[in-house]
Parts: C-alpha cells; sequence; structure tokens
C-alpha cells in the first residue's frame, strides 16, 4: 500500500518533469528555428543549434549526469511529415530532452528509474507572397543601400493584396514617414527588425498588422546573381538599329575611331540576345540611351545587355516599349554597371513568359542590375521608376546592390488581357516617394515569382 501511495504521488512530479520538458524542447526548437532563419552571413547552422541548446538550459536542463539534450538542423519534409538531419539547406530544427527522475518510495514496486523526456520539431514554411522585399546587398551595405524599406515625403502607397517585407535586421528594417502613415494601404508588414512609425498606420489600412523581428522572406532571383546559371562572359559590343520617323536606317557617325549614334533617329532598337544567338555570344548594347522628345526605344524580344551603360528617359514625349523583355545592367567592374531611371515619358516593358527567358533565369524578370554593380549612395547607381497612367511595367525587378525608388505618380498598369498588375521589387533598399499602386495578383500569367514570406511553426 505504501508503494502504490508513493507511485500515485510521485507520479505526478514526473509528469511535471515531463511536461516542462516538452515545453523546453518546444521553446528551444522554435528559437533554434528562427536563428536558422538568419543565415547566412548573420548566423550559421552551428549558432542556430547552439541557440536551441541555450534556451534548454535556461528552461531547466541541463546536459549532463542523467540528462541528454540534443538539438540538429535538418531539414523538413511537409509533404512526408519527416525530418532529416543535416543538409546544405536546413529549414527545421529538432530537439531531444531526456531527464531521469528520483523513483522514491515508488522503487518498492518498480527498480526502473522513470524517464521524464521532451521532444519537438520546428520549420520555416511558407505563408504567403510579397509584393516588395528589401534585402542587405551580398558584401556589405552603405549607409543608405542597407536592406530596409522606406516610406517617405508625401509618399500615398496603395497595395492592398500585398505584404511589404524588409530583411534587414535593423531597428529600421521599415521606416514610415509622418506624412505617409496615414495614407499607406497594404496587406501587412514584416520586418527581419523593426518598423518605424508603423503604429501611426490607421489599422483598417493594414488588415495583418506589424510584424517585427520575424523570419526573412526568400528572395526569388538569387539564382540572376550565380555566373553558372546566368553566365555572362562573351559580351560583344553590337550597336543598336536607329531609324527615322519613315523607318529608313540611318548610318552611324564616324569620328575618328569612333562610331556614334546618328542625329536625328526616332526609333531605337537594340540587337537582344535570344535562343538563336550563338553560344558564348552575348550581344552588349555599349552606349548609353536617352530618348528625347517623340524618340522611341524599342526593344525586341529577348534579353538586351546594357554593358557599364544605362537606359535614362526623362522628357515627357519619349517612349520605351518591348515585350517578353529583360534588361541587364552589368559591367566589367562594380563601379561599371549602370543604372535605369525612367522619370518621364511613357514606357511599356513586360517580361519573358515562363520558359521564354534567355538564359531560363530571366523568365519572368523584367530589368536586372548586376550583383556586381557597387553599393553606394549615388543617385547614378540607383534604379528609378516614375510611371503614369499610360505606363506598364510586368514582371520582377531585381537590384540586389542597389537602390530601387518609386516616385511619381507610378501606376504601372496591366498588359492587355491581365486581370491585374505584375510588379515584384526585390532590391537592396526601396523607397516610395509619391503615389504608388503595387499589384501581384497578375505575376503567374508571366511566370513571374515572387517573395515567399515564411513563419517557424512546430511541426512535430
Amino acid at each position: 500500500m505504501l508503494g502504490i501511495a508513493a507511485l500515485a504521488t510521485e507520479s505526478g512530479v514526473w509528469l511535471l518533469a515531463r511536461r516542462n520538458a516538452q515545453n523546453a524542447a518546444d521553446a528551444a526548437a522554435y528559437g533554434g528555428t528562427l536563428v536558422l532563419a538568419q543565415r547566412p552571413p548573420l548566423r550559421t547552422v552551428a549558432m542556430a543549434e547552439g541557440a536551441a541548446r541555450e534556451t534548454v538550459t535556461l528552461n531547466g536542463f541541463t546536459a549532463g549526469t542523467g540528462t541528454t539534450v540534443t538539438a540538429a538542423a535538418g531539414t523538413w519534409n511537409p509533404a512526408a511529415r519527416t525530418f532529416t538531419a543535416g543538409g546544405t539547406l536546413p529549414n527545421a530544427m529538432r530537439v531531444d530532452i531526456t531527464q531521469n527522475q528520483r523513483g522514491g518510495f515508488a522503487r518498492l514496486i518498480s527498480t526502473t528509474a522513470p524517464q521524464a523526456w521532451g521532444g519537438a520539431t520546428a520549420a520555416l514554411v511558407d505563408a504567403g507572397v510579397a509584393c516588395t522585399l528589401s534585402i542587405p546587398p551580398p558584401g556589405g551595405s552603405t549607409s543608405q543601400v542597407n536592406g530596409t524599406t522606406l516610406i517617405t515625403g508625401s509618399a500615398s502607397l496603395t497595395a492592398p493584396d500585398c505584404v511589404i517585407v524588409s530583411n534587414a535586421g535593423a531597428l529600421r528594417s521599415v521606416d514610415i514617414g509622418t506624412n505617409a502613415a496615414g495614407s499607406l494601404r497594404a496587406a501587412q508588414i514584416r520586418a527581419s527588425g523593426e518598423c518605424e512609425n508603423c503604429d501611426a498606420i490607421p489599422r483598417d489600412q493594414l488588415p495583418g498588422g506589424v510584424l517585427d523581428y520575424h523570419p526573412p522572406a526568400t528572395n526569388p532571383y538569387t539564382a540572376l546573381d550565380d555566373r553558372a546559371a546566368n553566365p555572362m562572359s562573351g559580351l560583344v559590343c553590337t550597336n543598336p538599329v536607329y531609324r527615322d520617323a519613315a523607318g529608313v536606317i540611318l548610318p552611324r557617325v564616324q569620328r575618328g575611331n569612333r562610331s556614334l549614334p546618328p542625329s536625328g533617329w526616332v526609333t531605337v532598337q537594340p540587337v537582344p540576345r535570344t535562343s538563336a544567338t550563338p553560344a558564348g555570344v552575348i550581344p552588349a548594347i555599349c552606349e548609353d540611351i536617352s530618348p528625347g522628345n517623340g524618340q522611341r526605344v524599342h526593344f525586341a524580344p529577348g534579353t538586351n545587355y546594357f554593358d557599364g551603360q544605362s537606359l535614362q528617359m526623362s522628357s515627357p514625349g519619349a517612349s520605351v516599349t518591348g515585350t517578353g523583355v529583360t534588361l541587364v545592367l552589368t559591367g566589367s567592374t562594380a563601379g561599371d554597371v549602370g543604372n535605369i531611371q525612367l522619370s518621364g515619358g511613357t514606357f511599356t516593358l513586360i517580361a519573358p513568359t515562363a520558359g521564354s527567358g534567355v538564359p531560363g533565369v530571366y523568365d519572368g524578370v523584367v530589368i536586372y542590375r548586376d550583383v556586381l554593380g557597387e553599393v553606394s549612395n549615388s543617385a547614378n547607381d540607383a534604379i528609378r521608376i516614375e510611371g503614369n497612367t499610360t505606363s506598364t511595367l510586368f514582371g520582377g525587378v531585381y537590384a540586389p546592390t542597389s537602390e530601387i525608388q518609386i516616385s511619381g505618380n507610378t501606376n504601372t498598369n496591366p498588359p492587355a488581357g491581365a486581370s491585374g498588375g505584375c510588379t515584384a521589387y526585390v532590391g537592396g533598399r526601396i523607397t516610395f516617394t509619391g503615389n504608388s499602386t503595387i499589384d501581384i495578383t497578375a505575376c503567374p500569367l508571366t511566370g513571374t515569382n515572387v517573395p515567399v514570406i515564411q513563419n517557424v511553426v512546430l511541426v512535430q
């Protein structure tokens, strides 16, 4: 009878220890996955596993005599609901705790020492998509291009179906100007750091609220930064074709050993890289293109490379057009990469559809500024988009080492046949300074990948 009474009493203690072990495992797996989400270069797998073990210790379970603690990063397969330790891109953390318990009087009826056990797996799971994503530039930041998102001035940002995300782990990961807060409309704001002045946004204009210190969103365009997937060797300067108002090709002007664009042109068409372009040869634009009043730049389908040059349109009577196109800004050195500034006139630029990008990593991408580009605060290294009621920008815009400025009354309209817009911005800094509307509902039309937001969830 004494043993039975002791067992009844001590089983309550063991049950409490079991619950404590489970709670510690849950907290450690969750916290370790949060750290895992920050890598690299901010965190390593070893740091994430160390954070998980430290959380176990803080919750009263120290590895040693009678207590074992394991924490392992690995891969969670949501379809099979299985966890596999290790892997090159771990997305989950598994934590297991065992602790021997004292038998006390219960030994009168059993000599087996009971154990308290807790085990948990937490994983990063996809939780939706985002329209804009600012990312810390690979290789380092400046005081301005630092992975943050800035909505300032009298900006009126309308993105009711969009999530705005910053992967910068900074106090002002997202910074909302006082005058801009009252007119901002978005589905949600998520920051890996903090959102400054977000509490000034009316609640009914931000139904998903503000989430600080959340896992970074995934960058859908990282393959563009990989020279194996996106080779740029073999650039060959190829003169664009200039025509007059009647469509007649104009000869270039020779000055010494220099070949210059003709005067009096009305239309210019660069030579793109297409699927028919010989291997190892990439036609490149080796002169700045700046259309004036009454002039038009037309890009034929394919990938158009600016080698150390820029596209700048500021005249109200100018235009830039192209369907099935990607504009690539690259160069021979970091300081040689140009920019795109569309701040006047009208433009219609539509990305290649799925399966038609050249190479395939450009599917759905309309503008890419090479990761080689210098990270600087200079306006000459920024992409500036200022649309209007007659302009269309359809596809992904990616500038990992520079600022993307969306200014003026930017309203990038959908093309014919599309039920919505598709302009997804990913950059080293994203700045809104005007009245802008953003929409990604029609991105599947061109196969444009968009940033994916993630949550940490206990899955086992």
